[in-house]
């Protein structure tokens, strides 16, 4: 009998456990790797049982997407035996993420007696880096960044061993062959003293740099708000939350409130951050979530030894550049930097994962851990496609042969360095696969980067509506065919009639869609500075009914002057600058201001702002109507409550509230499923009233979950359209 198997099964340990399992039963064959997959051959009287034991015994890291199995004739073979990978040029088997390193990793580098002692590179077959090491496939040692580093006898030994959890382990070192590790340009061998020093120099609240999986990290004392405040300046991050790195679960549970589920996640071998509710503060860190995660590397657990309070852990970088992930510019940042010489092929960022109910959990972010993430097709493409995804949160997705890939994040295609990060990663991804992309899609605006390259790489690529893309991304990862009613609400879209989408309805499927309703347009004044000037988005939401004389009151009470206002009524009235827009995104900012925030200082925070003040006991909303194909908020409620200095708490949550209301009652005039998308729904307390309403209502509701429902998640709604179109057209 001959399995031909395909998935997550290269690398991680996969051909041994094949082994053992076939000499458990007496079997005899043969398993090998190649760019497809992986072959196994059986011979003897329990072949039949193997595949039920291998399901019962596969690592939590590991998965069998498809199996296909057939009867051939084959020489007989003695026993069983492990081959060596068989090269292909035609490679299709999907890349592996990096992942947290094991308990048994764990347990060796804090044994005293134990060879690898305190040493930072320590991983195996179950944890460790992969796809940030990985040139080209398969995955090997000769084609990692580990190639030009000989394995000493005793890790050689351990290579070799099929019963050694390090057989195979691509990246396997010990501290007689590592790869030079070093600390403010000094080559460090004692692990001890190093991490020693490492951890004194935090302790005096430094900032230090430290080589990860698939990047720096920023770190400092969470605790000192001194050294927190040093990152912030290095970063230009005023405002925005900063992720928390803890030692165990234990140490999480002292400054945040951890679900079972919750718990799952940290503990989980992907290690993502994860947005918690905090009960511990720490000044200047966030607001009233925290993101932490797990040390989830060597390097990253033995600096805890020598300290017992939570680590800011974040991107090394410069404000608009992404992650940092080579010694030389790490030194820009702090002279304070950890490195070593395995070289980070395909930098990556941290994951971000936030539990919206029991039922639902939702990746914010698709990074480390998650990412490149695949999918199996049911039949194969007849040629490479790609997807540019869309500018902010950028990332991308292939398919060809019977898989789609999803690139990891990637970041904000604007800044120049992004965009370069972000062709060289197509460019990598082409090259490892050996791919000539015959169809390109890509977002309907002409001004976003992932669109000018697309028309660089195609001549006539195909274009396709943001909001559709989002749409049909939750489709893609829940498997619906059929046409569904879909809420998108985000920031910024580009509409089909030039305007600016953003807070939208439409009835969905894999080939079209209808837009049913939209929120009124209103007028963006200053176009991009009303992104963070957000008044300005309170100011044009109302109508003339309000009195001018009664609008100047109340907004010279809250600091603008008279001259800012009269200049926005004459751009409201006159349409200077102030292209129309629906979006949702925007009237948060508005309601934010209204609530306190004075500007929006990055993406989302005045989302942050209203979820921060939401308040279960309140159950009232504000009055709404449809009419027209308009969704049309009464914001002169809203203006009243605000002049009348209504506590903030009570606008924020009737806002909120009034959202819920507004699609569930959308939703229940129709008996089509419904779908949540777009970076709205990234609100914990939205997706999360909405969720159990319609669960309540019997309606079935989806939203992205290992997808993101925000940008970072848009490309594989592209790519599913392309993929239907073809399939219709035959």
């Amino acid at each position: 009998m001959i399995l031909f198997l395909q998935g997550r099964i290269q690398g991680i340990g996969f051909r041994p456990l094949v082994k053992n399992i076939a000499i458990s039963l007496g079997l005899r064959g043969y398993v090998q790797n190649n760019g497809k997959g992986v072959e196994i051959v059986l011979q003897g009287e329990k072949k039949l049982y193997f595949l039920s034991t291998l399901q019962k015994k596969l690592p939590s890291i590991a998965s069998i997407q498809t199996i296909q199995t057939r009867i051939d004739s084959c020489k007989e073979m003695k026993n069983f035996e492990i081959l060596s990978s068989q090269l292909d040029l035609n490679v299709s088997i999907p890349p592996i993420p990096d992942f947290a390193f094991c308990k048994q990793c764990q347990d060796e580098i804090l044994d005293q007696g134990h060879r690898r002692y305190f040493y930072p590179l320590i991983n195996c077959t179950q944890c460790g880096p992969r796809f940030s090491v990985i040139q080209a496939f398969p995955y090997d040692r000769e084609r990692t960044s580990m190639q030009s580093f000989e394995m000493c006898q005793e890790c050689f030994e351990e290579y070799q061993d099929a019963q050694s959890r390090f057989f195979h382990a691509q990246p396997i070192s010990c501290p007689k062959c590592s790869p030079k590790i070093f600390w403010m340009e000094e080559e460090r061998r004692d692990y001890v003293q190093l991490f020693r020093e490492v951890a004194e120099k935090i302790l005096k609240g430094e900032v230090v740099c430290i080589q990860s999986n698939g990047g720096f990290h920023l770190i400092c004392d969470a605790t000192q708000e001194q050294a927190v405040m040093k990152i912030r300046a290095l970063k230009s991050r005023p405002k925005k939350p900063l992720a928390l790195m803890c030692k165990d679960i234990r140490q999480a549970r002292q400054y945040a409130k951890i679900s079972a589920q919750e718990e799952k996640l940290l503990t989980s071998k992907e290690a993502p951050i994860v947005l918690l509710e905090s009960k511990k503060t720490l000044k200047n860190v966030s607001r009233d979530r925290l993101g932490i995660m797990l040390a989830y590397t060597p390097i990253h657990r033995l600096l805890f030894e020598f300290l017992e309070m939570p680590l800011i852990a974040t991107s090394a970088n410069f404000k608009g550049s992404p992650i940092v992930y080579q010694a030389r510019e790490a030194y820009r940042l702090t002279p304070f930097v950890l490195w070593h010489q395995r070289a980070i092929i395909q930098p990556i960022e941290d994951s971000i994962v936030q539990v919206v109910s029991t039922q639902d959990t939702i990746v914010i972010r698709n990074a480390r851990g998650y990412a490149p993430t695949s999918f199996s097709l049911s039949e194969k493409v007849p040629y490479p496609m790609l997807a540019m995804g869309a500018n902010q949160k950028s990332s991308f997705a292939f398919a060809f042969e019977d898989l789609i890939v999803v690139s990891p994040y990637i970041g904000d295609l604007n800044q120049l360095e992004v965009f370069e990060r972000f062709k060289q990663s197509i460019y990598k991804m082409q090259e490892m696969y050996q791919l000539d992309f015959k169809e390109i899609i890509c977002d309907l605006h002409p001004q976003y980067e992932s669109t000018k390259l697309a028309y660089e790489m195609s001549s006539a690529p195909l274009q396709i509506q943001h909001h559709y893309a989002h749409a049909l991304s939750v489709c893609f990862e829940h498997q619906l065919s059929s046409r569904v009613l879909s809420f998108c609400f985000d920031g910024t879209g580009y509409g089909e009639d030039g305007a600016i989408w953003g807070g939208e309805v439409m009835l969905v499927d894999p080939i079209s869609y209808e837009r049913l309703l939209h929120f009124k347009y209103f007028p963006l004044l200053g176009g991009e500075r009303a992104i963070k000037e957000i008044w300005r988005n309170f100011f044009a939401l109302l109508d003339n009914e309000i009195m001018m004389e009664k609008k100047e009151e109340f907004f010279i009470r809250r600091g603008k002057t008279l001259q800012e206002i009269q200049t926005l009524d004459l751009m409201k009235q006159r349409k200077i600058n102030s292209p129309q827009t629906s979006s949702v995104g925007r009237i948060f900012d508005a309601i934010a201001w209204v609530c306190g925030l004075e500007a929006q200082e990055y993406e989302g925070e005045s989302g942050e702002w209203i979820e921060s003040l939401y308040c279960e006991e309140v159950s009232e909303f504000y009055p709404f109507c449809v009419q027209s194909g308009e969704i049309c908020l009464d914001f002169q409620s809203i203006f009243d409550d605000a002049y009348c200095n209504l506590d903030p708490s009570i606008i924020a949550t009737k806002f909120l509230n009034t959202l819920v209301e507004l699609i569930v009652q959308i939703a229940q005039k129709d008996s089509y499923e419904v779908v949540l998308c777009g970076g709205v729904f990234c609100n914990r307390i939205l997706s999360a009233k909405v969720l159990k309403r319609m669960r309540e209502n019997h309606q079935k509701c989806y939203i992205g979950e290992k997808i993101p429902p925000n940008d970072n998640g848009i490309a594989i709604g592209q790519l599913y359209f392309l993929l239907q179109r073809r399939r219709n057209a035959g």
